[in-house]
């Protein structure tokens, strides 16, 4: 899409929509958030909206951490190998450097999908499962559904499989005979 300011979303301003957006997410994300001053003046709030902080101390494993991002990596590549070739799932495209603390897929039967993924023990789960502007929390913002629907696409289909760096390989092999049945 053009990044000229002529650009319109249902008669408005494509750039206006993505601010008011981008700032009702971040009220949203930075709300009863707990904050942290890091060195420098910088605040940063940590966690979840509802509040359970969470920080890494000296000792906390900070020292592993380039290695669990690079076990994530590698189970990250093992699933795509895998998943490649399968036309009903879609691979999210990731940056080369992505610690891959998630790995998200889209698929258009999700809720079934998730269903016999986590019948079968498998841990996978939805993280997103609305657009932003269709959550109550934005209705003041007047969008309706339809208003931005690649977002809303990306919400009905999309799912995260387990990734962790401790998690054997096995569990790509057993999750992707799921996908592909």
């Amino acid at each position: 899409m053009s990044r000229d300011r002529k650009t319109t979303c249902r008669g408005h301003s494509y750039w206006r929509h993505v601010s008011k957006l981008v700032c009702a997410v971040v009220l949203f994300l930075t709300a009863n958030a707990p904050v942290v001053v890091l060195g420098g003046g910088f605040d940063f709030p940590l966690g979840p909206p509802n509040g359970d902080g969470y920080a890494v101390r000296e000792g906390g494993g900070l020292e592993y951490l380039e290695t669990w991002n690079q076990r994530r990596r590698e189970l990250a590549l093992e699933y795509s190998k895998v998943l490649q070739e399968e036309n009903h799932v879609k691979l999210t495209r990731y940056n080369e450097k992505s610690v891959y603390h998630l790995y998200v897929i889209r698929v258009n039967n999700r809720d079934t999908v998730l269903k016999k993924l986590n019948e079968a023990n498998i841990g996978a789960g939805i993280h997103y499962p609305f657009a932003v502007h269709e959550l109550n929390a934005y209705q003041w913002l007047g969008y309706k559904s339809g208003d931005f629907p690649v977002s809303e696409d990306w919400a009905r289909t999309c799912l995260s499989l387990p990734i962790y760096a401790e998690m054997p390989e096995e569990a790509i092999d057993r999750a992707a005979a799921i996908l592909k049945k």
